[in-house]
């Protein structure tokens, strides 16, 4: 949504609001006055829920609005295993998404170069108008490690567990993958890692029996990546998880 109808080069004032927003936060403080743009870095790069908050604010008038732009935009590409109640993806009563619904909003949005340079940007140094300086680190770990890595968005709640959904380019194909629920970030790691390195070889798609989450294809018309990971179909929706992705799918 802030890709699509926002102005990345807009300069935005941190209200009461965002700058309280928790756990996961920059350090944004009321006041601080920051472009659209380097507020997605933020979002994007380390989950930034202030960031998020704020993005949503400039685009919509408040987090509400933007909500209802979100859901709206979610069923627009097919998304409708999901629902939002806030633009920062914490848990709450009523949202919820499918790792299938994440592997189309995260299609959808790689098709902007802005959202893949941002979410293949390993650090970047942003700074308000005044010259406060932040420095961002991408809790995607397979930036550093792995080159077949597009970009990925990384995500943790209590009940959700670790979370991330991300694209990897082979030489004859591109996939995506989304993982939910893993017990502890070194195995959604790994567990990553596995799908990747296998379906990226152009073997039919493959069932580790020691994971809950099977290779399907990617129906979203249109879309080049079209390999995901998803849950056992009878394995309930889990909330939402992923914690400030404002231009991921329409907001959050």
């Amino acid at each position: 949504m802030a890709i699509e109808n926002g102005n990345l080069s807009k300069v935005v004032t941190i209200s009461k609001k965002a700058s309280h927003a928790t756990p996961s936060r920059s350090g944004f403080k009321e006041g601080d006055q920051v472009t659209i743009e380097k507020l997605l870095y933020a979002a994007l790069l380390e989950s930034a829920n202030d960031a998020a908050i704020a993005i949503a604010e400039a685009i919509a008038g408040s987090e509400t609005r933007f909500v209802l732009l979100m859901n709206e935009k979610a069923l627009s590409i097919g998304a409708r295993d999901t629902k939002f109640i806030n633009a920062t993806g914490l848990p709450g009563s009523g949202q919820y998404t499918t790792a299938f619904d994440l592997s189309k909003i995260f299609s959808y949005a790689l098709r902007f170069p802005k959202l893949r340079e941002i979410m293949g940007t390993p650090v970047a140094i942003i700074t308000t108008e005044t010259g406060k300086v932040f420095y961002l680190r991408s809790t995607d770990r397979l930036l550093w490690s792995d080159e077949k890595i597009i970009g990925g968005k990384t995500g943790y709640t209590l009940k959700a567990g670790h979370c991330f959904v991300c694209a990897a380019q082979g030489e004859t194909r591109t996939i995506l993958v989304a993982v939910l629920g893993s017990p502890s970030r070194k195995s959604l790691w790994t567990d990553t890692e596995k799908l990747i390195s296998t379906n990226l070889q152009g073997r039919p798609p493959v069932k580790y029996s020691s994971l809950s989450y099977f290779v399907r294809h990617l129906l979203y018309k249109g879309s080049s990546f079209f390999t995901s990971s998803s849950p056992e179909e009878s394995s309930p929706k889990p909330p939402w998880p992923f914690s400030s992705s404002p231009m991921l799918e329409s907001g959050s």
